[in-house]
C-alpha cells in the first residue's frame, strides 16, 4: 500500500530500500512487491518512483507469520540455494588466504551482498520483461558495491571476481537440478540457460568496473 502521506508526517524510524527490505524478510523483491500492493506490507512511493520501507515494521513481521505469497518455484528453489552458498564461504573461511584476512564487517557484507543476488537472479530467471530488467539493473548496483567493498578490504580484481563467482555455483547447481527434474521444452530450457548466463555476465562486468573505479580513486588520492 503505497502512502505517500508518511513522509510529510514525519513519520519515526528509519525507511529502507526494497533491496535491504527483501534481504530482512528473506524474500525476493517480486514477492514484496506484490505484498505492498496488496496492502499487506506499509510503503510509501518516493517522488523518483522508488519504494520505501519502515525497517522496524519490517523486523517486526519476522517475529510474525508473514503474508502468504506465492512464488514461482524456480526462484523458490533458487532462494533455497543459500545454504549452499554459506557452505561455500565458510570453506573459504579455511581456504583462502584472502579472504582469512577480512575483517568482521566485511565478511558480513559479503554475505548480504551475495545473499542479495540469489533473490535478484531469482526474480530475472522468473519474471516478466519490465521485472527482469529492474533486477537486473538492482544486481548490477550490488556488484557494483560489492567491487567497492573487494578493493576497500585490500582484494586484487582476480582475487575479488573469484570471491564474486562464489554465488555463482549454488545458483547454476540449482538452476541444472531444476531444469533436469521438471524438463521445461528445449526452447524454454536455452532461455532460462540464457538468461542466466546474461545476468552473470553483466553483474561480473559491474564489479570489475567498480572495483577499478575505487582503485583508480585511491591512486588519485595518493593512498
Amino acid at each position: 500500500m503505497a502512502d505517500s502521506s508518511l513522509v510529510g508526517r514525519g513519520a519515526a524510524g528509519r525507511w529502507v530500500s526494497i533491496r535491504r527490505a527483501s534481504e530482512i524478510l528473506g524474500v525476493n523483491p517480486a514477492t514484496l512487491r506484490q505484498w505492498s500492493d496488496a496492502g499487506q506490507v506499509r510503503t510509501f512511493t518516493t517522488p523518483g518512483g522508488h519504494r520505501r520501507f519502515l525497517e522496524d515494521e519490517l523486523i517486526s513481521l519476522t517475529r510474525t507469520a508473514l503474508p502468504a505469497a506465492p512464488r514461482p518455484e524456480l526462484a523458490q528453489i533458487l532462494l533455497g540455494s543459500r545454504e549452499r552458498y554459506e557452505a561455500l564461504v565458510r570453506r573459504c573461511l579455511n581456504e583462502s588466504r584472502w579472504f582469512q584476512s577480512f575483517d568482521d564487517l566485511a565478511r558480513r557484507r559479503f554475505r548480504i551482498l551475495g545473499s542479495s543476488m540469489l533473490s535478484l537472479i531469482g526474480t530475472y530467471l522468473t519474471a516478466g520483461r519490465r521485472e527482469r530488467e529492474r533486477s537486473l539493473m538492482e544486481g548490477c548496483a550490488v556488484a557494483a558495491e560489492y567491487g567497492a567493498e573487494a578493493a576497500r578490504v585490500g582484494l586484487s580484481l582476480s582475487e575479488a571476481t573469484e570471491a564474486f563467482l562464489l554465488f555463482r555455483t549454488p545458483v547454476l547447481e540449482s538452476l541444472e537440478r531444476w531444469l533436469r527434474d521438471r524438463r521445461p521444452a528445449g526452447r524454454a530450457s536455452d532461455q532460462l540457460v540464457r538468461r542466466a548466463n546474461r545476468f552473470m555476465d553483466q553483474v561480473l562486468l559491474s564489479m570489475a568496473s567498480s572495483h577499478d573505479a575505487y582503485r583508480a580513486r585511491q591512486a588519485e588520492a595518493g593512498l
